[in-house]
Order: structure tokens, then sequence, then C-alpha cells
């Protein structure tokens, strides 16, 4: 199947950037999750000319129930996430918390 047409987003096109290391941090946690894992990433995005550029940056990994096929995270798994952010990084886990807006799982053995 062939796209139809080009991806954009506010008539930019969009490029995402990540690091090698954040990279081989989602290998690690893909290699190492027997089954579905999920995790947050922070992401940054600048406007230059016709391009959208996301900064995808840090990987937060959520207290989570997996299974082979689907990962779930019940409110109090969020609330304790919050806390252990709160723990580790006290006053600026509100500004870590605003920009946490990647979503990310592996869907193990299956494909995409």
């Amino acid at each position: 199947m062939k796209p139809s047409g080009s991806l954009k987003i506010l008539n930019k096109h969009p490029v995402l950037l990540i690091s090698h290391e954040d990279l081989c941090r989602i290998k690690y946690i893909v290699d190492l999750a027997p089954q579905e894992a999920q995790w947050f990433h922070r992401v940054e995005r600048e406007i230059h000319g016709d391009h959208i550029f996301y900064r995808i940056y840090e990987m937060y990994i959520p207290e989570q129930t997996c299974s082979a096929a689907e990962v779930d995270t019940s409110p109090t798994m969020m609330v304790n996430f919050y806390k252990s952010l709160k723990e580790e990084h006290g006053d600026e886990t509100n500004e870590i918390m605003s920009n946490m807006t990647c979503w990310c799982h592996s869907h193990h053995t299956m494909g995409v």
C-alpha cells in the first residue's frame, strides 16, 4: 500500500529526532520485556521553515501490568508514577510532566 499524499502538520513536514542513546534505551526495554511494555518520553517542538522538528528525549517507565497482547496502567499506578517522579525530581516534576507527551509501547512479537 502506498500513501495517497504526504504527511503535513500545519502545512509543515514533521521530522522526528531521537538520540542514539535514547534509541538504545528503547531497544533495551523491548529486548528486556518478555511481553508488551510501555514508556513515556519528553518532547520538544521547534518550527524552522517548512519543517516541524520533534525532539524526543528522556525515558520514563511507569508501573504496569503486561501481557502478550496489551499493557495496562491503572489510575493508582499513575498516581504512584507521579509520586515516584516527585521523589526523584522534586520541583522539576511538573515541568517534566508538562512535556512528557510521547507515549510508546512495544508490540512484543506482533507486527505494527
